[in-house]
C-alpha cells in the first residue's frame, strides 16, 4: 500500500478518468484507505492519514 501526502487529491484525480475505489476504510485513528482493482483482479490500496 502507498501513503499519500493528499488521499482526496489522488482519488479525486483517479475519478477524473474513470477510475474508482472499490473500497475505502477510515481507521479509528483517522488514516484512510482505498483499494482499487482492475478486470483482471489485481488490488492496489494507496492510504494517508489526517
Amino acid at each position: 500500500m502507498g501513503d499519500l501526502d493528499d488521499l482526496d487529491a489522488f482519488v479525486d484525480a483517479a475519478a477524473r478518468r474513470g477510475i474508482r475505489p472499490t473500497t475505502s476504510e477510515t481507521y479509528g485513528n483517522g488514516v484512510r484507505k482505498a483499494l482499487y482493482r482492475d478486470p483482471d483482479g489485481n488490488e492496489i490500496g494507496v492510504g494517508g492519514g489526517t
